[in-house]
């Protein structure tokens, strides 16, 4: 199997790794230096403040220690998703892509190839494909995809509606939101259907393609590689587009209310 990665799985992890350390470092200035600002989760706790620039009237130490909290507290956060999404979701896709890169070379190769041993791994796949379904199991898959369609949806909604009425660091916070809910609907979701997409022209190539007699017996046991939503259907390369879809209706639907 290959042993270098794709690019998109290098920046994605490096994009993890900086949004562990960027993320609650600010959030914890913000804790610091103004409390009772959202999404510090400081201003809900400190009930003496007037307004969200209001320092709550705390005292030095006791804002050190609220920023030492919004870092920890933030950090676990953002470690929760990050790595679920990144180790969880990414990883067993990319695998599977490595997997079908590796057979792909050696079955579509300019030399023919003189035995069919590659093609095992695809039994490899397959099982990978069944690991990752049973993990990311009913309900997991459909309120995660539920979560970022609303968050997309409600962040658009307030930039749309209250961007000359919220404070600049609030219309920035929603701006991040739906910005990061974007690039999962048309990355990460276009991401996780490639295997299926490679793996269904692969079979068909086979298929056509002029064989031995065990080598058709076993592509004609082979299903491509898909990952369920949990609802019946599975990523595809229409997913991203129904998704967004469904966020702009919703959107709309807000907007005429």
């Amino acid at each position: 199997v290959p042993v270098y990665v794709h690019r998109y799985f290098v920046t994605f992890g490096a994009t993890v790794i900086s949004t562990f350390i960027l993320v609650p470092c600010a959030v914890s200035l913000m804790g610091f230096f103004q409390p009772c600002m959202p999404p510090a989760l400081t201003s809900a706790m400190i009930l003496n403040y007037q307004n969200w620039g209001h320092d709550g009237e705390a005292g030095l130490l006791l804002k050190f220690g609220l920023g030492v909290y919004e870092f920890y507290a933030w950090l676990v956060i953002i470690g929760a998703v990050g790595i679920g999404l990144y180790v969880a979701l990414l990883y067993p896709v990319e695998v599977k892509l490595l997997i079908i890169d590796y057979i792909e070379k050696n079955e579509m190769g300019v030399k023919r190839p003189t035995s069919s041993f590659h093609l095992y791994k695809y039994r490899v796949l397959q099982l990978i494909s069944t690991y990752q379904n049973n993990t990311w199991c009913q309900p997991s898959v459909p309120v995660g995809m539920g979560g970022v369609a609303v968050a997309e949806t409600v962040s658009l909604y307030i930039l749309v509606t209250s961007y000359d009425q919220a404070p600049v660091i609030i219309l920035l916070l929603f701006l991040i939101i739906a910005l990061d809910c974007f690039m999962v609907i048309h990355v990460i979701c276009k991401i996780m259907a490639t295997p299926y997409s490679k793996s269904r022209n692969f079979i068909e190539y086979m298929k056509i393609r002029k064989s031995s007699k065990w080598v058709r017996h076993f592509i004609r046991s082979c299903q491509p590689s898909k990952l369920s939503m949990g609802d019946g259907t599975f990523f595809d390369r229409l997913t991203p587009f129904v998704m967004w879809q469904k966020c702009i209706d919703l959107l709309i639907t807000l907007l005429l209310k």
